[in-house]
């Protein structure tokens, strides 16, 4: 039945079938499931049951790759983990050895602080002042 080359129609359910599906020719283009529906013995693509021997390969591959994703994801939370240290540390020796830096770091803080307080305390007088304004208009 593999050796079929122009078929355009196909439907085998109900037929008690068992096996895996041919992967050959025309069967290649048949990817609706429904056409192999109610054969509880068949397997492989497109239906969801995998074959018996497929079962042990996928599986041994799949965690060859959990491995391998396993081994990437410590890699890559080492790096990203060495490379923050090492700019913490590096900003930290600066502020520490460089009088002038430490300085001019703290007074910037400083100033962006003020900053932002003051901005509060005019949005806040702003919001009390139009607070005022309507419960005066409405009285």
């Amino acid at each position: 039945m593999s050796a079929l080359t122009s078929l355009s129609h196909l439907n085998l359910s109900h037929n008690n079938l068992s096996g895996p599906i041919p992967k050959d020719n025309q069967f290649s283009t048949f990817n609706d499931p429904s056409i192999y529906a109610y054969n509880p013995y068949l397997c492989g693509s497109p239906l969801p049951n995998t074959c018996p021997g497929d079962l042990s390969h996928g599986a041994s591959e799949s965690k060859g790759n959990e491995d391998e994703d396993g081994i990437e994801k410590v890699w890559f939370y080492f790096v990203i983990a060495l490379g923050f240290g090492t700019g913490l540390w590096g900003v930290i020796f600066t502020l520490w050895f460089k009088k002038n830096w430490r300085h001019s770091y703290f007074r910037w803080v400083e100033d962006v602080g003020d900053e932002i307080y003051v901005a509060i305390v005019i949005k806040v007088a702003k919001l009390k002042k139009m607070k005022m304004k309507r419960n005066h208009d409405h009285e």
